[in-house]
């Protein structure tokens, strides 16, 4: 096979298609591909970021290859006609020369595991939120309303049980027991995986600085340097507030500028965990007189509470990466915001 500079590489789960320069194509097993490359004239390879591309990025990089990841929804446009393995190839070959096209950074081992632990957590939370719904709807056939919350939920399981149990049927009374034992089953490995973040974060210093910012704790801290290994792919702190999704969306022309709602673009987890965070700040600000929490509070009267929540975790996400950037290593809350004209300002 002759040698090429540039190679599109279609990721499967038993075999990988490969398209070079000059139209090209060669079809190879896993287990041939460390191989292949170790032989193969160093050159620049273009895949999708999906599962398995961050192990084959570092093993062909070890291999003297430069790799570089896109997403998928940049690399569909030049997907000619129909989809197959050979036509993906050849979309990722022409997709990574684009000037413009945006690339994903490698994560290294370590930063998977990372994420890998913060997926472990949402699942179990989800579980339990299940757990918790079905339980409510078993009771409220029989009548039978439970407080919203998860904090008492076992406890007030225990006291509509007895205080109901002419009401309730034996197999429900069972089903229901079982339920409440699975919902302290999830409560205890989700209380697991926070103290595993919290680990990560005490041997992590950026991340503690992260940790200072106020709507950011050790959950968002940690997931912001395993998501963001490379911040130097964001020209500004708005660059990478808008790569999350908390800026409008625009369906503009012309003169005529439409800014719409949110655009939810880039990554759900970290997009909705600052969010959270936001609502915890304004839930803090209370009677407070400091310019950031006037600032919070003139949003949250003029725009809403939700609307107020996006601003803030705007503002978090820009003053995260000034920090991931090496640009500051501590947050000062009270000198963050300026109360008139909502501007940032960070103390070094």
């Amino acid at each position: 096979m002759k040698s090429n500079n540039i190679i599109g590489i279609d990721i499967g789960k038993s075999a990988h298609q490969l398209y070079c320069t000059g139209g090209l194509k060669k079809r190879l097993r896993r287990s041939e591909i460390l191989e292949f490359f170790s032989n193969y004239t160093a050159s620049t390879i273009g895949m999708e970021a999906c599962g398995g591309s961050h192990y084959w990025a570092r093993e062909l990089s070890k291999a003297g290859h430069t790799v570089k990841l896109m997403p998928p929804q940049y690399v569909k446009p030049f997907v000619k006609r129909n989809k197959n393995d050979s036509a993906d190839a050849e979309g990722c070959w022409e997709a990574v020369q684009r000037p413009t096209m945006r690339f994903v950074p490698v994560k290294t081992a370590e930063q998977q595991a990372s994420l890998q632990l913060h997926r472990e957590r949402e699942r179990l939370i989800c579980e339990r939120t299940k757990t918790v719904n079905q339980v409510g709807g078993f009771l409220l056939e029989f009548g039978i309303v439970l407080s919203r919350g998860i904090n008492k939920f076992a406890a007030n399981v225990a006291d509509a049980l007895e205080k109901y149990s002419e009401r309730i049927p034996a197999l429900t009374q069972m089903l229901v027991s079982r339920c409440v034992d699975d919902f302290l089953y999830f409560e205890k490995r989700v209380q697991q995986c926070d103290e595993l973040i919290k680990l990560q974060l005490k041997e992590d210093p950026i991340a503690l600085c992260l940790d200072t910012i106020a709507g950011i704790g050790p959950i968002i801290a940690t997931a912001l340097r395993a998501l963001v290994p490379d911040p130097s792919q964001f020209t500004n702190g708005r660059h990478f507030a808008a790569s999350l999704g908390l800026v409008p969306s625009q369906s503009s022309s012309g003169q005529t500028i439409r800014l719409g709602k949110m655009s939810k673009r880039g990554n759900p987890y970290l997009r909705k965990t600052l969010i959270q965070g936001a609502h915890a700040v304004i839930n803090m600000i209370g009677n407070k007189t400091d310019p950031h929490s006037c600032w919070i509070r003139d949003i949250v009267e003029r725009r809403g509470r939700c609307k107020a929540a996006v601003a803030i975790a705007n503002k978090n996400a820009r003053i995260a990466f000034a920090m991931l950037s090496g640009k500051t290593t501590k947050f000062d809350p009270i000198k963050a915001h300026d109360a008139c004209k909502g501007e940032f300002a960070l103390a070094a």
